[in-house]
């Protein structure tokens, strides 16, 4: 079985067995009248173990090339568990939960056998995501009930966390089997799919997850934060009243509004306002102009509504570029950058695909490449020899009629030699050697292994 298939089936056998502490909860809250949070871990971690040994003890059977007897199997099986229970009796004290958990243990024993025997689909389907749900979901709803009605002390945080611990192991999952399954009606092998994609589809699902809890443990940080962020954003748009009230402030700075103008101790002549009373076209003015001025300052607002918005995106962009000088490191620059004010281009040194020069040199035959293979397999292990071992590859592909053209990448060439090579460990050559050839990490454990046994295939094959 390859590793990644290996790890996912263990992670959901796991996940499998995560289904008890609902079980356990309930026994606990039948026969203590509580659910205390350490106590019932420490119980659910012991019923749990119990089904990982028979997790283990499944797939350690399921290895054998040569089983033996049905019934030789089952007794072969029983003994782990028979020690495993036993010790559990003997150490814990004879009360009717213990031999309830007991019986648990027996049973999660014997799903993780026999779900660890089953295919890879079954173990992720809708029908497990339901059935674990509504174990919560039941779990959940007795002890709501056992706590309002008879007030025991019943904790329901520890039932919750492990339920959220149930869906982020089975969303990663269904990811990881998705992928698998749409590459595999490609003829494509999980193993071609880069690696950091794979750390990204389940970093991306554990950031939800931790969002989540997030979102349950500081709900109420969480809602300060958020009338807070409403609050500044309320401030912010109280500006512009405030700067309409300081213009018509501004406005009103030595004028009379609205009064005789006998009684801000002005003289007027008979002529001019007849009974010393204030104009009545004085406040249709005074409308209009704080209107006019009002209006006026929005037309400029608009006009320059881009060189506003540019100045607090550069305001802000610069704040966030020293924000990142002060927290990061200086590094060597990699590339050599020509710049203006208006573009800026960057040159690169690009190494030459090693496909383009393979195909390139002049072919070898088959006798010299048998050779040159000899003499290779003596090497000892090494990055560059890895390299030149996936040299030594290709120059077999191409002499034997693979078509590989110069601007393949190391996919697109596993994709042509996997028809030639269906059985070869070519797919971890290809990882290995992409991981060397870029730096992503040194030369791994299995990377020469793989190599030198694709090129004694390779070196058998007439």
């Amino acid at each position: 079985m390859k590793r990644i298939n290996f790890l996912l089936r263990f992670v959901s056998l796991a996940d499998l067995l995560l289904i008890a502490y609902p079980f356990v909860s309930i026994a606990e809250v039948a026969f203590t009248k509580q659910v205390e949070p350490v106590s019932s871990a420490l119980r659910f971690l012991l019923v749990f173990g119990c089904g990982l040994l028979g997790v283990t003890v499944g797939l350690l059977l399921d290895k054998l090339k040569n089983p033996p007897m049905r019934i030789v199997v089952f007794a072969i099986a029983a003994v782990p568990m028979s020690l495993y229970i036993a010790a559990y009796l003997y150490l814990a004290k004879p009360t009717l939960l213990h031999i309830v958990l007991a019986v648990l243990m027996v049973v999660l024993y014997l799903l993780g056998m026999f779900f660890s025997t089953q295919s890879f689909d079954e173990l992720v389907g809708s029908s497990f995501l339901i059935f674990g749900t509504i174990s919560y979901l039941m779990g959940a709803v007795i002890l709501l009930i056992c706590r309002a009605s008879f007030g025991w002390e019943i904790s329901i945080p520890i039932l919750t966390g492990f339920f959220l611990l149930f869906i982020l192991l089975y969303a990663i999952i269904s990811n990881q089997s998705n992928i698998e399954r749409m590459m595999g009606r490609r003829s494509y092998d999980m193993a071609m799919l880069p690696a950091g994609m794979r750390r990204y589809n389940i970093l991306l699902i554990v950031s939800g997850f931790l969002l989540v809890l997030l979102g349950l443990f500081f709900q109420d940080g969480i809602k300060s934060l958020i009338l807070g962020f409403l609050k500044l954003c309320t401030y912010f748009l109280m500006i512009f009243p405030l700067l309409y009230q300081l213009w018509l402030w501004i406005m009103r700075q030595g004028t009379y509004l609205d009064k005789p103008l006998s009684e801000v101790g002005v003289e007027v002549s008979q002529g001019l306002l007849p009974g010393g009373k204030e104009s009545a076209f004085t406040p249709i003015m005074n409308f209009l102009f704080i209107w006019g001025s009002l209006l006026i300052l929005l037309v400029f607002l608009f006009l320059a509504r881009h060189h506003i918005w540019n100045f607090f995106k550069k305001s802000a962009l610069f704040v966030w570029d020293l924000i990142q000088l002060l927290l990061t490191r200086k590094q060597k620059p990699s590339t050599q950058a020509v710049s203006s004010e208006y573009f800026s281009d960057t040159i690169e040194n690009l190494d030459r695909n090693d496909v383009a020069e393979e195909v390139s040199e002049e072919v070898l035959s088959a006798r010299s490449w048998r050779k040159a293979c000899r003499e290779f397999l003596k090497r000892s292990s090494s990055e560059e020899n890895l390299k030149d071992g996936y040299r030594l590859i290709l120059r077999w592909l191409i002499l034997y009629g693979a078509p590989l053209a110069e601007s393949d990448t190391t996919l697109e060439i596993l994709n042509k030699a996997l028809v030639r090579l269906p059985k070869s460990p070519f797919p971890q050559v290809t990882d290995g050697y992409n991981a060397v050839k870029y730096g992503e990490s040194p030369l791994r454990e299995g990377d020469w292994e793989s190599l030198t046994s694709t090129l004694k295939t390779l070196y058998n094959m007439k």
